[in-house]
């Protein structure tokens, strides 16, 4: 009997864990409940995948602002990553990077969270992903162990080439704004407004929110310093390899290659154009966009982007929130070591909370050599191994991934990525001393990087940017 009364209260136990279980992974949005999954049960941290932060930016709603998305009613399962922006097959080729399907209903995003009911809101990171803004997917970036040290992070996914960055004269005519373009930016916007009104039911805080991205992504984060609609969004930034420093063209120039475009789609004569150009298939449009050799990136609109970023650090017109950036060794210093240098001397001169790190680490390759400090190389470490990288680390490595995601948490959670259990002090960086921090085979502080070729390069930058202001303004 006593054995009889012990099974059933086993299976009781059993019962009541596996629901709790389940209600664990299940938690209300704005537009619906969401149910996601605990997929690596050591890090016993929770995963919704693809879930939607506004509606399919497809037919109507193509090149057009965000729209809110549907609501449901039922539980939806968010345990699949969602589509992707249509994108060249580029990162296949040549890293062997396998996307999800394409489609242009593509605006969703990713939450990995360790507790969805913490004693105290925890910190918040977003992640944008690079790929020259022309390529690229969250789902290649795993959160998990960064927010098993204690943060929520969210993955997004924007818009990228002739679909997040196309401009035509007839689409900022219709446009409330009077711009065309910049729509990959605006689903960044969109997504930094869903987590604010959401990510309190994810254990996040909408009150400390940390902006990171590489590459493309770290050009977003410089960008969205500078975007006065990002004001609010985030309290904290961290550009990896950012390549800003381009003298992006104005809305007007830009345009013109939107006629172009329209030209060699064979639509430049319909007695509606947008709507000509929205009925092509996606297909269709990249063909084109290939054929035509034309490229369409950020644009200077005077309102999602008033002026060029580095003028509107010049002028300590930013975000003032605090900001880390670094680059890696193995990197043209022209495309990113100047950047770094640029954007965190003029953001010094108005918050203090600034640090530069370089990164030097070579990695083992798995075949008895080692791989230099190449572009995207510290992503591994940053997210602590869960990233696209085939990783092959040895001790030396795991612990230098330890380290530094550390830092990134301990930033995003006060804005210093000093604090206890950080190994070493990392100076801040300031116009004097230039400071910085390098990720390497040893973790140590130096300053003035590269000092006397940065301050040519940036001679020469300044002298490009007067022109360029110069001819906008006659263009204006």
């Amino acid at each position: 009997m006593t054995s009889r009364i012990q099974l059933i209260v086993a299976g009781l136990i059993f019962c009541v864990c596996n629901t709790a279980l389940a209600v664990d992974t299940i938690t209300p949005t704005d537009a619906g409940p969401v149910e996601g999954l605990i997929e690596n049960k050591q890090a016993n941290v929770i995963v919704f995948k693809g879930i939607p932060y506004a509606a399919p930016p497809v037919g109507a709603n193509r090149w057009r602002d965000p729209q809110p998305v549907e609501s449901w009613q039922e539980v939806r399962s968010c345990k699949k990553f969602g589509r992707c922006c249509p994108q060249s097959d580029v990162l296949e080729r040549m890293y062997g990077i396998k996307l999800p399907p394409l489609s242009e209903d593509c605006l969703y995003l990713n939450v990995f969270t360790p507790n969805l009911h913490p004693d105290k809101p925890l910190p918040v990171m977003v992640w944008i992903h690079g790929g020259g803004f022309s390529t690229g997917n969250s789902a290649n970036y795993d959160g998990t162990y960064l927010a098993a040290q204690g943060a929520v992070v969210v993955t997004i996914n924007y818009r990228v080439g002739i679909f997040g960055f196309f401009t035509h004269p007839a689409l900022s005519k219709e446009d409330p704004h009077g711009i065309s373009g910049n729509y990959g930016m605006r689903d960044m916007i969109c997504a930094l407004q869903w987590v604010q009104r959401n990510i309190t039911n994810f254990g996040g805080s909408p009150d400390n929110v940390t902006i990171f991205g590489q590459s493309a992504g770290g050009t977003a984060v410089v960008n969205l310093m500078a975007s006065p609609l990002a004001a609010g969004l985030f309290h904290k930034a961290i550009a990896q390899s950012n390549g800003a420093y381009n003298l992006w063209p104005h809305l007007k120039k830009s345009e013109g290659y939107g006629e172009i475009f329209a030209t060699a789609l064979g639509v430049d004569n319909a007695d509606d154009v947008v709507q000509a150009m929205r009925e092509k298939s996606w297909e269709e449009l990249m063909a084109t966009e290939t054929e035509a050799k034309l490229r369409f990136n950020e644009v200077i609109d005077g309102h999602i982007l008033p002026t060029n970023p580095v003028a509107t650090f010049k002028e300590g017109k930013q975000h003032n929130v605090p900001f880390l950036a670094g680059s890696n060794s193995d990197e043209s210093d022209r495309g990113f070591t100047v950047c770094t240098r640029v954007f965190a001397r003029w953001h010094s001169k108005i918050n203090p909370n600034t640090y530069r790190y370089y990164f030097s680490q070579n990695t083992p390759d798995g075949e008895g050599g080692r791989k230099g400090a190449v572009h995207a190389a510290e992503l591994p470490y940053v997210f602590n191994g869960g990233t696209l990288a085939a990783l092959h680390f040895d001790d030396q490595c795991k612990s230098l991934a330890k380290t530094m995601s550390a830092m990134w948490i301990q930033f995003a959670r006060s804005g210093n990525p000093n604090g206890p259990g950080i190994p070493i002090q990392w100076p801040p960086y300031n116009f004097v001393e230039e400071a910085y921090l390098e990720f390497g085979q040893e973790i140590q502080t130096g300053t003035r990087l590269k000092r006397d070729v940065c301050e040519k390069m940036e001679a020469s930058f300044d002298q490009g940017l007067a022109q360029w202001q110069q001819k906008v303004s006659t263009q204006n």
